[in-house]
């Protein structure tokens, strides 16, 4: 079984470094990367999901529809072959040797089924904090 894993890059989201795919057998393999820097050090989050493709007939988007928002994350969709590619991020503090904060941001990929896109969306915030929505 042959596995191509020449990197194609997708559009980015607002908070990955990069998103790219691979055609593996079947499909794509779809990975997201988010670095931040912090405690002297880049931190890198990284996530992958599986996107059913047996034709690769796949062309992206140019762009990432945003379907949630928050103050710091959210949560966006690409349309893919039969379906979405759902990408969630949040982020929060973390504490290094010396107790300092440190900011990271963390993600998540889904693959969701839809085979006539039939989801409809509008963008509704999920933070209902000082700062607003």
């Amino acid at each position: 079984m042959f596995v191509e894993m020449t990197e194609d890059l997708l559009p980015r989201t607002q908070y990955t470094k990069k998103v790219c795919r691979y055609k593996v057998f079947g499909g794509w393999l779809v990975r997201a990367f988010v670095t931040m820097r912090g405690a002297g050090e880049d931190i890198q989050d990284e996530c992958s999901v599986f996107v059913p493709d047996p034709a690769h007939s796949w062309l992206p988007p140019e762009a990432w529809e945003r379907i949630q928002t928050e103050r710091i994350g959210g949560i966006s969709r690409l349309q893919a072959p039969a379906g979405w590619v759902v990408y969630s991020s949040s982020s929060g503090n973390i504490h290094d040797r010396e107790r300092e904060r440190v900011g990271v941001r963390m993600g998540s990929l889904v693959y969701i089924p839809d085979a006539d896109h039939e989801w409809e969306s509008e963008i509704k915030p999920i933070y209902t904090g000082p700062f607003g929505g």
